[in-house]
């Protein structure tokens, strides 16, 4: 896959497929899918894509269309030059779904969740009041991670 731009009667490309930029081995691949939309905040440029039901990207690129990183999740806004926040990639019909936020540092290639707070009392007194509402007999004829307490990243 490759990435081309025509700015000031130039035509620059930038190739993707042998890049170590990735994360934590994963695979660019994953991440193709239709576009969503294209953006650029200060000299990087964004690619957000849809990967499924519940499941985007972000593919970040250099002003030179040179791969910085592959973000899973949904790209929620900036702080700054240098983090960009991320909405968590759900899985598609769970039945209980935590909002999970991260911030990524592009400098560092660092990912770090900000939300939910660990030991979160709010969160705790909510998972109480609606476990009496969870159907374990559901959870199991539709293998759903019930636990109000816990979700599995994508």
């Amino acid at each position: 896959m490759s990435f081309d731009m025509i700015a000031t009667g130039d035509l620059r490309r930038g190739d993707v497929r042998d890049s170590d930029a990735l994360p934590h081995g994963e695979m660019l691949s994953n991440c193709f899918g239709s576009v969503l939309r294209i953006r650029e905040y200060l000299d990087t440029i964004y690619v957000e894509t849809h990967v499924g039901p519940s499941a985007t990207c972000a593919i970040v690129l250099s002003s030179g269309l040179s791969l910085q990183t592959v973000l899973p999740g949904l790209l929620e806004g900036f702080l700054g030059a240098d983090y960009g926040i991320l909405a968590r990639n759900e899985i598609h019909f769970m039945s209980v779904q935590p909002l999970h936020i991260e911030v990524f540092d592009l400098k560092q290639k660092l990912l770090v969740e900000v939300y939910p707070y660990k030991d979160d009392t709010q969160r705790r007194q909510f998972s109480r009041l609606i476990e009496p509402h969870i159907v374990p007999n559901w959870c199991r004829e539709h293998n759903a991670a019930c636990d109000p307490r816990t979700s599995t990243p994508v």
